[in-house]
C-alpha cells in the first residue's frame, strides 16, 4: 500500500486551502481596481490631449474692440408692460429702472427667469421703446440675443454659412472672413442646420462683424450653453479682453465665474439694484 503524503500548508494548491481562496479574490480585485483606475486617468489624459489639440485647430475667436467717449447709456424712470389684464390694469415687467452705462463698464445683468433680463437689454439698445420713462443710448454694438441660435436655424437651417453672408460678399471674401471665426474649407458651404451650436455662434458673431469691425459694446444673452469647450474659452477670452462695454446675462455659473465684472445689476418687478464690484 503506497505511503500517502501528508497535506500540508507548504505542499498544498494554495486555492483549496480555507481563507487563501478569499485572500486570492481579494487581491484579484485590487488588482482589477487598480486597472480601471489606471485605464480612467489614461482616458481622461486622451480627453486633454484631445481638447488642447482641437483648441490648436479651432482658430481662438477675436472682436477687436474700440472705447466711446463718454456715456453709452441712461436709463431714467423707465419702466415697461406687456399688455392688459382683464380689468385693463397694465401687466409690468418692471418699472422705474434707473441706470447709467459707462463706456468701459462690465456688467452682469442677474435675476430670476422672467424678470426682464433680455427685455432690458432690448430698452438699452434701443431695439424696444419703454412704456414709461426715457432712454439714452450710443455705441456700435454686437449683440448676441437669447434666441439667435434657434432663430438662426429656423430662418436659414438650409442655408450655407457662405451664402449667410449675403449677396454682397463675394466667395473669396466671405470664405477669408469666415476662416478668421474657425469656419473653414467645406464648413463654410454646408447647411447652417448641420452646424454645432459652437459654429453657430461663430458664424453670428462673423455675420455682425462685417459690418461692425471695431464694435464699442458687446452684448451676450445666455450664450455659453450648448457650446464646445474651444469655443466656450474663446468667448471667456472675448468678455474679459474686449476694451469697450461689456454686458453678460448667463446662468451658467462656470462661465459668470469667468467673466470679471466691475458691476452687477440684479434685476426685480420694482427696480433695479446695483452692485459695485471694482
Amino acid at each position: 500500500r503506497p505511503f500517502k503524503k501528508k497535506t500540508t500548508h507548504e505542499n498544498a494548491d494554495q486555492r483549496f486551502i480555507k481563507g487563501k481562496n478569499k485572500e486570492s479574490k481579494q487581491k484579484a480585485d485590487r488588482s482589477s481596481a487598480a486597472k480601471v483606475k489606471q485605464l480612467k486617468l489614461q482616458a481622461s489624459d486622451f480627453e486633454d490631449i484631445k481638447h488642447r489639440a482641437q483648441r490648436e485647430q479651432i482658430k481662438p475667436l477675436k472682436i477687436s474692440g474700440t472705447i466711446a467717449e463718454g456715456t453709452i447709456a441712461i436709463l431714467q424712470d423707465v419702466s415697461f408692460c406687456y399688455g392688459e389684464d382683464a380689468h385693463g390694469n397694465s401687466l409690468p415687467v418692471f418699472r422705474g429702472l434707473n441706470a447709467r452705462l459707462e463706456s468701459q463698464d462690465r456688467i452682469l445683468l442677474a435675476g430670476p427667469n422672467g424678470s426682464g433680463k433680455s427685455t432690458l437689454l432690448q430698452l438699452i439698445l434701443q431695439e424696444l421703446e419703454p412704456t414709461e420713462g426715457t432712454v439714452m443710448y450710443r455705441g456700435q454694438v454686437v449683440y448676441f440675443p437669447q434666441n439667435a441660435l434657434s432663430e438662426l436655424c429656423s430662418t436659414h437651417g438650409t442655408a450655407s454659412a457662405l451664402s449667410f453672408l449675403g449677396d454682397s460678399v463675394t466667395e473669396t471674401a466671405g470664405r477669408q472672413h469666415l476662416g478668421e471665426f474657425g469656419i473653414k474649407g467645406d464648413v463654410a458651404l454646408r447647411s447652417i442646420q448641420s452646424l454645432s451650436a459652437g459654429q453657430c455662434v461663430r458664424l453670428c458673431l462673423a455675420k455682425q462683424l462685417l459690418h461692425v469691425s471695431a464694435p464699442s459694446v458687446l452684448v451676450m444673452d445666455e450664450t455659453s450653453e450648448n457650446l464646445d469647450v474651444e469655443t466656450r474659452h474663446s468667448l471667456s477670452d472675448i468678455l474679459n479682453h474686449f476694451v469697450g462695454t461689456v454686458i453678460v446675462v448667463s446662468h451658467d455659473q462656470d462661465f459668470c465665474m469667468a467673466f470679471k465684472p466691475t458691476q452687477i445689476w440684479n434685476l426685480h418687478p420694482n427696480g433695479l439694484c446695483i452692485e459695485h464690484t471694482a
